[in-house]
Parts: structure tokens; sequence; C-alpha cells
């Protein structure tokens, strides 16, 4: 039997099937396991274990039913097999959203035509004397709302489900540049908006992790404690430093130890392509620009050139270098290829290559070019 206890919006039921075949629901909040291939693709379905009834484990159930009305995706709360259950905690969400106990106990027994029995009673009672504690205070809140929000996007919208750690890299660059562009204007509405996206990219990569089995946004978090805890000994520990420059030094020494000296910063590297071509578009905009790929084709064998002729010369090559390199960058902007990705791509393709080659267990200082470069090309092949 399918009952609505709030009207379009949340229903209960002895049968799962009974609640998604003919009405709209987007949303399962289900106290029994449910297998999935009998939902509609477009459902969400959440899980609790709620083996005896308990104010904690209820509390769960109550936020997100509270964010599933605030996104205004119709949803009902399940149970196999015992419509009586479902009641219980739909009284519970009732008064939740101020219905006094009583009244929610009324409407319940009026809608399902059953009397709860003496242990449920007391049970809403004991929630409804006890309300603060399924509140989360703003900060836990609006963190809880935005990560459920996110995992609704991955579900439901064709552009998130799609994506993958290496597709978002594009965004996770940008985000923090434009962030940082919006800190340089004192623009303080850009640079709330840049956060937020900022941590979006941080949700979305760690919902995806989640759905690979490979970590969660709580062990994401659990690390970032860990490590800012290691880090700051001056403050947790015995260490004593008393000015900034100290702090850095014993900051970069913890982790030289843990992590191992890095002689490359990828991300500055990365930040400076993407930073290169907003001021080539920029440049663009105003009527500065090459008319055809062929003529920045040229460009970069006159940049080479004039590079090669620096090195004759013995004059310094950096600044030839950053010429050529913002012509191959112009080059991927003529051909609307991200030029950080392309980087990425390539270097990670390298990265695997070396891996192989390191793998083969030769020194490779004891071997000819000629050498390297036979075990190069038979890596090549067999990937």
């Amino acid at each position: 039997m399918l009952t609505w206890i709030i009207k379009d919006k949340f229903a209960v039921s002895d049968s799962i099937e009974e609640i998604t075949k003919d009405y709209k629901i987007k949303a399962i909040l289900s106290t029994s396991k449910i297998k999935r291939k009998i939902l509609k693709k477009n459902i969400e379905l959440i899980e609790f274990s709620l083996e005896k009834n308990s104010l904690f484990e209820t509390k769960e159930l109550i936020l997100h039913a509270e964010f599933l009305e605030k996104v205004g995706f119709p949803f009902s709360i399940y149970s196999r097999n015992d419509i009586s259950k479902s009641s219980l905690f739909a009284a519970v969400y009732l008064i939740y959203r101020g219905e006094q106990a009583k009244k929610a106990i009324a409407r319940i027994e009026n809608k399902t035509k059953k009397k709860l029995v003496k242990d449920a009673v007391s049970f809403i009672e004991k929630c409804s004397e006890n309300l603060e504690l399924f509140k989360l205070n703003e900060t836990l809140k609006e963190f809880f709302n935005i990560n459920e929000f996110t995992k609704i996007l991955r579900h439901q919208c064709p552009w998130d489900r799609e994506q993958t750690h290496t597709s978002l890299i594009p965004e996770l660059i940008e985000e923090p540049l434009e962030l940082a562009e919006e800190i340089n204007r004192s623009n303080y509405n850009g640079i709330k908006e840049e956060l937020g996206d900022v941590l979006l990219q941080i949700l979305l990569h760690s919902i995806i992790s989640e759905e690979e089995k490979k970590f969660s946004i709580v062990e994401v978090m659990k690390n970032l404690y860990e490590k800012m805890y290691e880090r700051h000994p001056h403050v947790f520990g015995k260490s004593m430093v008393k000015e900034s420059k100290e702090v850095l030094e014993q900051w970069e020494n913890i982790k030289k130890r843990k992590n191992g000296d890095k002689t490359l910063n990828i991300a500055k590297i990365l930040a400076s392509f993407i930073t290169t071509v907003d001021i080539q578009e920029a440049a663009r905009k105003e009527g500065l620009d090459f008319s055809s790929v062929e003529q920045v084709e040229e460009k970069i064998s006159e940049e080479l050139k004039e590079l090669k002729e620096a090195r004759e010369k013995g004059k310094d090559e950096s600044i030839e270098v950053g010429d050529l390199l913002f012509s191959v960058i112009n080059l991927a902007r003529f051909l609307e290829i991200d030029p950080a990705h392309a980087l990425f791509l390539s270097m990670d393709k390298f990265s695997k290559r070396f891996g192989s080659l390191k793998r083969k267990g030769v020194n490779l200082k004891s071997i000819s070019q000629r050498g390297i470069d036979k075990m190069w090309e038979e890596i090549k092949k067999n990937e």
C-alpha cells in the first residue's frame, strides 16, 4: 500500500516497486538493503543500518531527508515488509520539521490506518524531546549539503557523470588560478565564488575515488589533519620556533624527510602554461594575434633558430627558451588544445616509459646512447 504522508514529496510503502513505478520519486532513504538493479537509473538510493531505534542512528537519515527536501527531490523512507518502521521515521521527520509529536503520530496513524506500537510512540516522543541532537552547526550542515549535492550531480548530470580524475585536470589547474586573479583584484565576492569552485573540484575527485573504492572525502580530511599536525610541532609539539622563516624551514625539512627532495615544481609549470594562454587570449581580443597556424609554426622555427644562435654565442639562453615555449603554447591555442593538459599527458607517458626502463634493472649510465634508444623503442612498441 502506497501512502503519501507529505503530498508529492514524502511517501511510505511496503513495496519498493510500488513507490517507484508510477510516481516521480527521485530518492529512496532505505532502512533495508535494496538491489540497485530493481530501481530506475535516475533514482538516488541512500541506505542506512537502523537495526534498532536510536537517536544517533536516526540523525543521519533526518539530515538526508532534510537535504533532499531542500533540493526538491520527491523521496520516500522505505523499510522492506515493515511499513510501521517507515512510518516511525516519517513521524520523526515531521517532528523535525516543526510538527508536535502527538500531531505527527496522529497524522501517520490516520494515513496508514495502523496504530503505532507503544515502543514506537515512546521513541517518537524521545526524539521530540531531543531535537537538538539532530542538528549540525552551520559549518557542518553546509558542508554536508554541498557534498550530497555534488554526489547527486555526479549521478544525475550527464557532464558530471562522464568526468574522471584525468578529464578534470584542466579545471583543477584553472580554478586556483582564477582564485588567484580575484585575490590580486581584492574582489571578495569573486574570491568567495572561486573558493567554491576549488572546493567543488576537491569534492568531485573525492567522490570519484570513493566510487573506485580508493578513498573518500573523510579520508582526505583525516589525511590533511594528520599532515598539518605533523608539520606544526611548534604548535602541537615541543619544537621551539619564533619566526615565520623558521616555520618554513621546519616545514620543508619535515616534508623532505617524508617525501624526498623534488627538483621540479610541476604545479608551477602547469600554472604558467594556463596563465600564458590567458595572456594570449587577452591579446587576441584586442586584435594582436597570428592569422594562421602556419604563421605560428614559422614563429616556432624562428625562436628555435634564435635559441641555437644564443647557445653558439654564449648568451643567456633562458629568455630564448621562454620565447620558444610561448610560441609552442600559441600553437596549442590555435589548435584548441589545452597545453597544460597536453603537457601532463606527455609527462605521464614519459614517466611510465622511464619506470619501465628502470624496472629492467640495468645501469643506464653504463649503456651507450644507442643501447638506451633501442630499449626505449622496445618499451614504446609494447605499450
